[in-house]
């Protein structure tokens, strides 16, 4: 997610990364699918019908902008086969949402 103001400068931006994340048969950590013998405690994969609620905080207040706008993107990544030149695969764009809202900065008056 993304938060700028009216003209685009952007405050900021927070990621969450969810992964099946499992162990191998040696006990190691992976997120390769085809290695995975037990799921790994530090999984953060979504379960079938599971909703997660998220609060983000950015540094800045309402009396800085006179416009917000947030935009959350959600991709699909694919993991990358193992031993793979690129460090991460090709992913595809699954939702992404822009929503503006009122800051609390009065706009400046032009001088007499």
């Amino acid at each position: 997610m993304t938060a700028s103001d009216e003209t685009g400068w952007e405050f900021g931006t927070v990621q969450r990364t969810y992964a099946n994340t499992g162990l191998n048969a040696a006990g190691g950590e992976t997120i390769v699918a085809w290695e995975i013998v037990r799921l790994s405690p530090r999984s953060t994969a979504f379960e079938p019908e599971e909703v997660r609620r998220e609060t983000l905080t950015f540094p800045v207040g309402r009396s800085e902008a006179r416009v917000f706008t947030v935009r959350a993107r959600m991709l699909y990544r694919f993991a990358p086969a193992p031993g793979a030149f690129a460090g991460e695969g090709p992913s595809v764009l699954m939702a992404e949402q822009s929503t503006t809202m009122a800051g609390g900065r009065a706009p400046r008056r032009p001088r007499p």
